[in-house]
């Protein structure tokens, strides 16, 4: 409205037509960068930042429970993956150029935490009714590792349905949250700790974790509470609508206070630039960001909703590599670790097809450049190894070597055929990192 009073007088001065043409472009442009209102905005300092760009390797951990809410619209089928059908951000929201991932896409309609093994909760309005259960798929991983990779496929291991909606609930100024049983369990990550008793006070510090803009995880701390009221606090959180049901979690205690359910405009339009950029709020102004306290969703939840991992966490990749016969060099495949899981006691699984093993030394290499050896020239002429180092295969060295070392950054395989006539193949391998009840420090 301040941009038609803007141009109004100049468009008084041109012809008939001119002015005619003109008000119809200022009703488009109006009718266009009407803002919505949605969480939320950034107050103070902007704390997004994606996975790699986080320091703390605990909040990276914790934030390995996030899950993306991805209409089944967005996701295209292809075999063992699906491809992710978003719009980069900046595109998507005719955003100004200063603002921050313009060129991530945005597939997400909202966000979600892992409780137990087969329950995620949400917001109430994201996950309403049936609908919306048939139609939404629950996607874990969908953040960025490196800079610059961006998540456009995403295996069908991370991809859950919606089995069924345990409760949902919406109230305009209370409590706002969905709890819902997926199609099979998650054995790969740890279910986020919930506060149990008592609550939240003013001025406690919260970090949130989800999908603002539906973009790829975003990580926001220095966030505090500002009010607590009988079913929700209201916190200085920086997120955007797509963060609906994200996980607002105690940065001292590290467990989760509630769910982000509401807020502020996300975008403001800029007249000037003719672009839309963020709403910006001191740390203490605005209406602040309702989260749903998690004390209203405890009721449903299954009782043990809260234990340590029941399963380790694992990376894996199926290169099929051709292992080039004779050759010193060998052959080398990566797998990027992103966080420190709960334990360090690593077991490497390997699938090597070959027509004489006993050609064959194998070595892990762990990112700080301790190497193990695995396999060296054993088994004579069997036709493969298959199997788990640290479980079912005996390595040559001991893996309790890579005990001391950082288990976040590039592990290395590689395989050497020291013999001729014999040639093989590197068809999938693997990292397990076994659970333990206390996260790394």
């Amino acid at each position: 409205m301040n941009f038609f009073k803007l141009i109004f007088p100049i468009v008084l001065s041109f012809s008939l037509l001119a002015c005619q043409k003109n008000k119809e472009k200022v009703a488009q442009i109006q009718k266009q960068k009407q803002p919505v209102y949605n969480p939320d905005v950034i107050y103070g300092e902007d704390n997004r930042k994606d996975f790699y760009e986080v320091q703390n390797p605990l909040l990276q951990q914790l934030s390995l429970s996030t899950v993306a809410l991805v209409s089944s619209y967005d996701m295209t089928d292809v075999g063992d993956s699906y491809l992710l059908n978003g719009t980069p951000f900046g595109q998507a929201y005719d955003l100004c150029p200063s603002e921050p991932f313009l060129t991530q896409p945005t597939t997400a309609f909202c966000s979600g935490f892992l409780v137990a093994p087969n329950i995620v909760v949400s917001a109430g309005h994201c996950i309403s009714n049936e609908q919306d259960c048939r139609n939404s798929y629950f996607v874990f991983d969908y953040a960025v590792y490196k800079k610059g990779e961006f998540p456009g496929r995403v295996s069908k291991s991370k991809v859950f349905q919606c089995k069924k909606i345990i409760h949902t609930q919406v109230a305009d100024n209370g409590s706002d949250f969905s709890v819902i049983e997926l199609d099979r369990a998650v054995t790969d990550r740890t279910p986020l700790k919930l506060r149990q008793q008592d609550e939240a006070h003013k001025g406690d510090p919260l970090v949130v974790m989800g999908h603002p803009s539906g973009l790829p995880l975003k990580i926001a701390d220095g966030a505090k509470v500002r009010d607590v009221k009988s079913t929700y606090l209201v916190a200085n959180l920086d997120t955007y609508g797509g963060n609906s049901g994200s996980a607002v979690i105690n940065t001292k205690t590290l467990e989760v206070e509630g769910i982000l359910v509401r807020g502020e405009m996300d975008f403001i339009y800029d007249g000037i630039k003719g672009c839309q950029r963020s709403k910006r709020c001191p740390d203490t102004g605005c209406r602040g960001e309702d989260v749903t306290k998690i004390s209203e969703v405890l009721p449903y939840l299954p009782e043990e909703e809260n234990t340590s991992p029941s399963a380790p966490t694992t990376f894996h990749t199926e290169p099929h590599l051709k292992i080039p016969d004779n050759n010193p060099l060998g052959v080398s495949s990566k797998i990027f670790v992103p966080f420190s899981p709960y334990s360090k006691k690593v077991n490497v699984f390997v699938h090597i097809q070959h027509s004489w093993i006993g050609d064959l030394q194998i070595a892990l290499t762990a990112p700080d450049g301790t190497t193990v050896l695995l396999h060296n020239r054993k088994g004579r002429s069997l036709n493969q190894i298959q199997g788990t180092y640290g479980k079912d295969l005996s390595s040559e060295e001991t893996l309790t070597l890579f005990s001391k070392t950082s288990t976040t950054g590039t592990w290395t395989l590689t395989i050497k055929d020291l013999a001729a006539w014999d040639e093989g193949t590197l068809v999938s391998w693997g990292l397990e990192f076994e659970p333990s009840k206390t996260p790394l420090k």
